[in-house]
């Protein structure tokens, strides 16, 4: 079907489309007159991501915390916030309130107090700001005030009840592990009872350093035989009285080829000589004699290096035992202290005054109501009511197909369209609707030649 042959549906079922037209735009003044208005008020608050604990001074997870930001919007309508807004508000008091609650269906069985906090939350509303850590939340009520008060209380109650349920976890966990810790302890104190009996029953001890008192010993004796021998100072003198003593050599060695051997000069030097050599002499022996004690002390740390390797080989599986009741001790000392350490930082996170929010400008008096918007509910009514009664209208002709014009004439048959009879001569009227008509039916058709002037022919 082409444009020209809908134009013609159209105006053929023009009544069915003015008429649905005219009863949406109707209805949508009966709502606008019937319907009491509704006002929004909304206020923000801002999620603190990526900030570093007060307590611990561990940063944040940014990543983690948006995730955690879709349970918070939902603990926004959650009764906990809803009940605080209920107290904060005093709206148990309220008469409006009240009389409302007097007037509710029979079949609510709900206390006013939980009727007021379904209230709240079904006028509460949150979303997150588009590329933003900003949650707003908007409240819609019958007055301009209550919705711009409630709006302010309901963020304030979100805040609040974050921090409660921040310290109650931490509190928990405090006291979780406060009595980890007490067990930790105990389990320590066994451990290291077990091993003290074994270290009595064996004679084995295990020192400061983790490792037992045979392996230690036997540790140091090998570096203390692994020593370099430190020569002691009079192999220093020596060196210094074999090096003068060839110097006096040579000085008598020149001095004999001028003077002769009664001259005092050399008297003098051979003098010296003579007493040189002593020297040298009594300093290699006495380096002799420490080269035999270094000796034999030597092959004595070697013995005792030796016992004390044999020893250490001989009480190997009593230290391999003592190794593990250590390792023991150990494991439990570390739950101990980790218990201990968390345990304290819970109980400082329990005294925390920092949510994590940060609450931002306070909601203001909305100036026109949400609802109802004459702007979008006339044009959306004029809107649908054409809409459907163009359906309507469709609907109505693929129901009672009808021919009204040659196209359709065409379309259903498959031969030729000879020609076109006119009507009959009709009043001034009848001409005039039917030029109109027949300027629908072929395009610069003049008057009477429309489909209600003209009948198609065919062979």
């Amino acid at each position: 079907m082409n444009i020209l042959q809908f134009l013609r549906i159209f105006w053929a079922r023009r009544m069915v489309i003015v008429a649905a037209t005219l009863a949406c735009v109707l209805g949508a003044f009966v709502v606008m007159f019937i319907f009491p208005p509704s006002w929004k008020a909304a206020s923000r608050v801002m999620v603190n991501l990526g900030q570093a604990d007060l307590v611990t001074g561990d940063q944040a997870n940014a990543s983690v915390e948006r995730g955690n930001v879709a349970t918070q919007m939902a603990l926004i309508t959650d009764y906990s916030v809803a009940g605080r807004v209920v107290d904060d508000l005093n709206l148990t008091a309220d008469p409006g309130l009240i009389a409302a609650y007097e007037k509710r269906s029979k079949s609510d069985k709900r206390d006013f107090r939980h009727w007021l906090e379904q209230l709240i939350i079904d006028g509460t509303k949150a979303k997150l700001v588009e590329d933003s850590a900003i949650i707003e939340i908007t409240y819609t009520a019958s007055s301009p005030e209550q919705a711009k008060s409630v709006a302010d209380a309901v963020r304030s109650a979100f805040i609040q009840t974050t921090l409660v349920f921040k310290r109650q976890t931490a509190e928990q966990n405090a006291e979780w592990l406060q009595g980890r810790a007490v067990q930790a302890k105990k389990d320590l104190d066994a451990a290291i009872a077990t091993e003290s009996d074994y270290e009595r029953a064996n004679g084995v001890t295990m020192t400061a350093d983790k490792e037992d008192i045979d392996t230690s010993r036997l540790k140091a004796m090998s570096m203390a035989g692994a020593q370099p021998q430190v020569s002691p100072p009079s192999m220093m003198a020596s060196s210094s009285a074999a090096i003068e003593l060839a110097s006096v050599n040579a000085q008598i060695a020149a001095q004999s080829k001028q003077l002769g051997p009664n001259n005092p000069l050399i008297l003098q030097l051979l003098e010296q000589k003579r007493n040189l050599e002593s020297t040298v002499a009594k300093e290699a022996s006495t380096q002799k004699m420490l080269a035999g004690i270094a000796s034999a002390n030597s092959d004595v740390v070697n013995r005792q290096i030796a016992q004390q390797k044999a020893k250490v080989v001989g009480e190997s599986d009593k230290i391999g035992k003592l190794n593990q009741l250590q390792a023991v001790v150990d494991t439990r000392r570390l739950i101990f202290d980790k218990s201990t350490a968390l345990a304290a930082q819970q109980s400082e996170e329990a005294l925390t005054v920092e949510s994590g929010l940060t609450p931002l400008a306070s909601a203001s008096v909305p100036k026109a109501p949400a609802f109802p918007n004459p702007w979008l509910i006339v044009p959306g009514g004029l809107a649908i009511g054409l809409g459907l009664g163009v359906l309507t209208a469709l609907l109505m002709e693929m129901l009672a197909r009808r021919v009204r014009g040659v196209e359709d004439l065409v379309g259903s048959l498959d031969i030729p369209v000879l020609g076109l009879i006119a009507a009959p001569q009709r009043t001034g009227r009848q001409q005039r609707l039917s030029s109109f008509r027949g300027r629908l039916a072929l395009p610069g058709g003049g008057p009477g030649s429309g489909p209600g002037s003209r009948k198609a022919a065919h062979a």
